[in-house]
């Protein structure tokens, strides 16, 4: 069995809509425990059973606004409380199904007790591929890539720089995006869990490094896939500049707790997000002015 984890933030409809989706889209529902971690902050908690179109789904209250990686941890413990499953599948609630799906053909790598975390393919509706991802450098990632956000549409360099690896073939990956992941149970407790350090972003490379430190391996599954359309609730909660210091406080956590970046470096970067925080406000004020 597997412990299907949502976490929602104010748009329980639309995680309610996604599991009727999740019902209709996966062969073997029955063999999914839903939970959804409600992180609505109104300080309230509770844990009860749902009974939804004839699922029964585990309902976790937590009160506050936990984040994402503190959100899933919750989830985590009390699938081990109440269910004991061998795997956990982190899951948001904005994918779309192309066809039916399986998890026994999503799990099938886990074969090899090594792979601790696989991940499908993942594109946007426009067909961009999310997943897999490639290691990058501290450079490009908390320098380069904010520099990349600047420049005109026509300019841009990102597909030079990106992480994401163009590719249809299944393979072992350094992470793999966390909207759509299934994750050994077992191994999952021997790491503790995701880093409770970050709020939002990063959690999945987080949790892959973590596994690597412990012999564990990631994989990429091509033969399963979903669309995402990423970072519609987010967009809704948190204006865009928030949306990047965020990302980039998280970003720059991975790198200095993980990857050990030196502290001249963590300097030059803080620097350099403060330099496009600057330019990226008057970017949008140049570009809200009205023409006279």
């Amino acid at each position: 069995m597997i412990s299907f984890i949502i976490v929602d933030y104010l748009s329980m409809e639309k995680t309610f809509h996604y599991i009727d989706q999740c019902k209709e889209s996966i062969l073997d529902v029955e063999n999914l425990h839903f939970i959804i971690v409600d992180n609505a902050p109104d300080g309230k908690e509770r844990i009860e059973e749902i009974d939804h179109h004839g699922l029964q789904i585990l309902y976790v209250k937590t009160g506050e606004n936990l984040g994402y990686a503190k959100g899933n941890n919750w989830g985590a413990a009390i699938a081990r409380e109440y269910y004991q499953d061998e795997y956990y599948l982190f899951s948001n609630n904005d994918l779309k199904f192309q066809k039916q799906i399986s998890m026994e053909e999503l799990l099938r790598p886990m074969e090899d007790s090594r792979i601790a975390v696989v991940g499908p393919m993942i594109t946007s509706p426009q067909g961009e591929q999310q997943s897999p991802r490639r290691e990058v450098s501290a450079f490009r990632q908390l320098i380069l890539y904010y520099w990349d956000l600047l420049l005109p549409k026509g300019c841009k360099i990102t597909r030079w720089i990106t992480d994401v690896v163009k590719t249809d073939q299944s393979q072992e990956s350094f992470w793999v995006t966390g909207s759509f992941m299934a994750v050994r149970a077992d191994s999952f407790q021997v790491i503790e869990g995701f880093d409770p350090h970050t709020f939002l972003f990063s959690e999945e490379i987080i949790l892959s490094e973590r596994f690597r430190k412990k012999g564990y391996k990631t994989y990429f599954n091509a033969d399963v896939k979903l669309i995402h359309e990423h970072g519609q609730t987010m967009k809704k909660s948190i204006d865009v500049l928030r949306q990047i210091q965020v990302s980039f406080q998280s970003s720059l956590y991975y790198y200095t707790r993980y990857r050990g970046i030196s502290s001249g470096l963590q300097m030059i970067s803080r620097f350099n997000f403060r330099i496009f925080r600057v330019l990226f406000t008057a970017k949008k004020k140049l570009k809200n002015k009205p023409c006279s």
